[in-house]
């Protein structure tokens, strides 16, 4: 599907394990194009054509897919990809950020010190499962009610900050008539 995008002449897709964590697996897209492209309007693109677990957490520009001297694409030879944007790191702020980053480290199984507030659950390698495990967590810790779909909603912890806090949103039942009143 990733080369279905303009200007991609070769792609593939591989399901990689994290290297600290092997329960955690991620997809990461390769491209072979004349130049390097947006990797956020790829992924962007792909939304719209693929459902959420077939979307790569990364892409990554090649110069030419790594072949084996068969001639068959040899995908030991394919990159990491590098998830942490360095740039973009902002350290948690206050007790609640440094709570949910520690949180974070131990589903995640990668350093706190990696995890800024902007950082995306997924692209660090988070997936369906592990959303599952993290909302479990964060209620207990926070004595909340929030749902496996804010984590798709809420994707950094900064948002995800703003969603524990505002529990107006957090209700256990909800009124189906009004018979009883």
């Amino acid at each position: 599907m990733i080369s279905s995008y303009p200007g991609i002449s070769q792609a593939i897709a591989v399901l990689k394990k994290n290297k600290e964590n092997k329960e955690v697996s991620y997809l990461v897209g390769y491209y072979v194009c004349r130049n390097e492209l947006d990797n956020g309007e790829i992924i962007n693109y792909l939304s719209y054509k693929l459902p959420q677990y077939m979307l790569p957490r990364e892409v990554m520009h090649l110069k030419s897919l790594p072949l084996n001297a068969n001639g068959k694409l040899d995908i030991h030879k394919l990159p990491d990809p590098k998830f942490r944007d360095l740039d973009k790191y902002i350290a948690p702020r206050d007790d609640v950020e440094s709570k949910i980053a520690l949180i974070w480290s131990e589903i995640l199984n990668i350093p706190v010190a990696d995890i800024g507030i902007y950082h995306d659950f997924f692209t660090l390698g988070g997936n369906s499962i592990l959303a599952i495990k993290l909302i479990s967590i964060l209620n207990r810790e926070f004595h909340n009610l929030l749902k496996v779909v804010d984590i798709f909603i809420y994707r950094n912890i900064s948002t995800l900050k703003s969603r524990i806090l505002d529990k107006r949103d957090n209700k256990l039942i909800v009124k189906l008539n009004n018979l009883d009143d």
